[in-house]
């Protein structure tokens, strides 16, 4: 989903169909950045466990602070994590 909605903005935002295809997703950013492909594999599987730790500490905390906490911070770094992704030149 992160993937999906990230191409869709950057593409809405340079004035493409946001349905066309394009050589832009997270894995070929990571790439042009000049992580090798295990890289991105051991990168998006970080991700995968840190998002899924995270859904375990929402579900196991014992307040709704707590839940919005964990809550704010995983989509303040999924925020920070585009922004660095949007810098990537693909052209």
């Amino acid at each position: 989903i992160y993937d999906t909605m990230l191409v869709m903005y950057l593409r809405w935002r340079k004035g493409m169909s946001i349905i066309q295809g394009s050589p832009d997703h997270f894995a070929l950013r990571l790439r042009k950045r000049g992580l090798s492909t295990r890289q991105t594999v051991l990168a998006s599987y970080a991700a995968g466990c840190i998002l899924a730790a995270a859904a375990l500490g929402i579900t196991l905390a014992s307040t709704e602070l707590q839940s919005m906490s964990i809550f704010l911070l995983v989509g303040a770094c999924g925020l920070a994590g585009a922004l660095w992704l949007k810098r990537i030149q693909m052209e």
